[in-house]
């Protein structure tokens, strides 16, 4: 009875198939999810480094700034994020992302047209909207690449992404906000995401939506009675 659990468990592991054979491949769509959580995380910071140039213009109060910085970006984003996760699993990963890219990258940009602080909270919700779809797809699509020996590993380096977007979005705020203004500095934003999305469209192979999770239920209990009726 000791032993029966370590040879399943053995037998889980050495079952695992990833949805893509090649190695390099798998590197390749780490990457790009990479940089889709890189590029997540500049665009969900980089009001904070443009507040003091956007503050004063709109004539902005403190509640106003909070609501840009935080509030209105979270507050869909943790609504949408589970019903989202549910159509990655449902409908597949890849369209999901591109749109999502597409959604917020769009709204990015278009957040250097606002002419006031509502204009600009209400994109911020829609940017919430488009970002909250990446994340749960993201992890969906490691799950399937990557066997349990690897795969903590390849979601360190995804959310590695988180970091460098923070460090970024300093970076790239304070050096391009005196040039070009924080308008111009919203508009430059969006461009990165439509280069993501037509990647992924052009170059992700999308895995099959994950009808496997059904049959170790069905199959469960169907396999079991097989067995004994067998």
């Amino acid at each position: 009875g000791g032993s029966a659990a370590p040879d399943m468990s053995g037998e889980m592991a050495e079952e695992f198939k990833s949805c893509y054979k090649d190695a390099w491949y798998r590197k390749y769509v780490l990457f790009l999810l990479f940089l889709i959580a890189t590029l997540q995380t500049t665009d969900r910071n980089i009001p904070a480094i443009l507040l003091p140039k956007i503050g004063p213009e709109f004539n902005m109060t403190d509640a106003d700034a909070g609501m840009l910085n935080g509030a209105a970006f979270v507050f869909i984003y943790a609504l949408a994020t589970i019903p989202l996760a549910r159509v990655a699993d449902m409908c597949g990963r890849k369209y999901l992302i591109a749109v999502s890219l597409v959604v917020w990258s769009t709204l990015t940009s278009l957040s250097g047209l606002s002419q006031n602080a509502t204009q600009l909270c209400f994109l911020r919700v829609g940017i919430g909207l488009g970002e909250a779809g990446c994340t749960p797809a993201a992890q969906s699509l490691i799950a399937v690449m990557y066997g349990p020996s690897e795969r903590a590993t390849a979601m360190a380096v995804q959310q590695l992404g988180l970091a460098v977007g923070t460090a970024a979005a300093n970076l790239i705020g304070g050096l391009l906000i005196d040039s070009l203004g924080w308008r111009g500095v919203f508009g430059v934003m969006g461009i990165p995401g439509y280069l993501l999305a037509a990647l992924i469209v052009l170059t992700l192979e999308d895995p099959p939506v994950e009808k496997s999770y059904l049959r170790p239920n069905n199959g469960g209990s169907g396999g079991g009675s097989g067995g004994s009726g067998g």
